[in-house]
This record gives structure tokens, sequence and C-alpha cells, in this order.
């Protein structure tokens, strides 16, 4: 089977990339056309028979990654749990000498003297 498909135009081709540059601006259709000196109507008209016409000659935006930044301090605690009590949680990067400190505290504070 033959599928009458055209080539895009020069004029078609130029459109897709302003269409493209506008979506990759940020920029309202009205503040694109006027900084690169477009008609708004034109423009308007374009997108809209690009859209309607693509016929699988997509445009792609490419995709944009933002990096991002995981903090260990978000680990599941080791759970102390001293006479049912008391309950610490530790992380890592915990204090050690902290922990004995609260553990002398603690033992003093139960010790039946």
């Amino acid at each position: 089977m033959v599928t009458n498909q055209k080539r895009p135009t020069v004029t078609q081709r130029l459109w897709s990339e302003r269409i493209v540059a506008w979506q990759k601006s940020g920029l309202s259709q009205v503040a694109y056309c006027q900084q690169h000196q477009l008609t708004y109507g034109t423009f308007i008209y374009w997108r809209s028979y690009l859209k309607k016409h693509s016929s699988g000659h997509k445009v792609s935006v490419p995709s944009t990654f933002i990096p991002i930044t995981i903090k260990a301090d978000k680990a599941t605690p080791l759970v102390l749990q001293i006479a049912e009590q008391y309950r610490i949680d530790l992380r890592p990067g915990f204090d050690p000498h902290l922990l004995t400190q609260i553990i002398q505290v603690i033992q003093h504070t139960h010790d039946p003297r």
C-alpha cells in the first residue's frame, strides 16, 4: 500500500523550529512573537496547522534532567529500647560519647541503691 505523505516544506520546518523554540523559552505565545518579531496570528496559524498535519513528523523537545541529592539522614534508625520506658533512635553519624552519657544517666536514675 502506497501512502501519499508529503515531505515538510522549508516553511513548515522553519515554523516547526520556531514552535519548538517557543516551547523551550517558557514565554507566552504573545511575548515570544513580540521578542522574535513574528505576527501573532501567523504564529497561531502555523501552530495549529503543524499540530493537525504532523503525520508522524513530530518535533520533540529534549528531556531535561534535574539533579537530586539523597541525604543519608533519611535512613531507617537503629532503635535502642531501654526498660520499655526509653527509646533512642540512632542514625548514621550519631555521637557515641553522648550515647554513653545518656545510658549512664538512665542507669544512675534506675539504680536501686
